[in-house]
């Protein structure tokens, strides 16, 4: 098969004309292309190390200008200030940062109180101190269920005999004078 020449197939499809102004991708324009990256990445890590180093010219400006014994009373000024405006409608809390602000309002509040702002509390129960316990509550248990059987049963004369059949009442209790079934 004989095919028009590449060029000719792509321009009679509307293909390879260049109307946007691009260049051709050659080895120049690569090289050029990788020159002009590597001077965009040097002038990014200059900016950077710039930032840098203001930051770190103010973050020494600052600790050298506060005292480490004025941090509480500073915070504290700067919490009131935050807090009036808040009160007077000058700083809008909308969303989670309402229930943030109202946690944070209320350890201050503590603090300044002299509380804890958190507590925990650990036991430790032996296994057999458990066991006693439950065999206590077991013990009780009973009591109050053969108390209320024992009236139940001596106020209805509630005798069942027994069902040789097998259809009589589902969950029946025999009570046979004082004895109580067991739980």
């Amino acid at each position: 098969m004989n095919y028009p020449p590449r060029a000719t197939r792509l321009a009679s499809a509307g293909m390879g004309t260049n109307t946007a102004g691009l260049r051709p991708f050659t080895t120049d324009t690569a090289a050029a292309a990788g020159r002009a990256s590597v001077e965009a990445r040097r002038a990014r890590k200059a900016i950077a190390a710039t930032e840098t180093s203001a930051l770190r010219a103010e973050l020494d400006r600052v600790r050298d200008t506060f005292q480490r014994d004025e941090l509480g009373e500073a915070a504290a000024a700067v919490a009131g200030q935050l807090l009036a405006r808040v009160a007077a409608g000058a700083i809008v809390v909308k969303g989670p940062d309402v229930a943030a602000l109202l946690r944070v309002l209320v350890d201050i509040a503590r603090l300044e109180a002299g509380e804890h702002t958190s507590a925990a509390l650990v036991g430790h129960v032996s296994t057999s101190d458990a066991l006693a316990r439950v065999a206590t509550l077991r013990e009780e248990a009973r009591a109050a269920l053969g108390s209320a059987a024992v009236v139940v049963a001596s106020a209805a004369a509630v005798a069942v005999a027994d069902d040789p059949a097998g259809v009589g009442a589902v969950g029946a209790v025999r009570v046979v004078g004082d004895s109580i079934p067991p739980l």
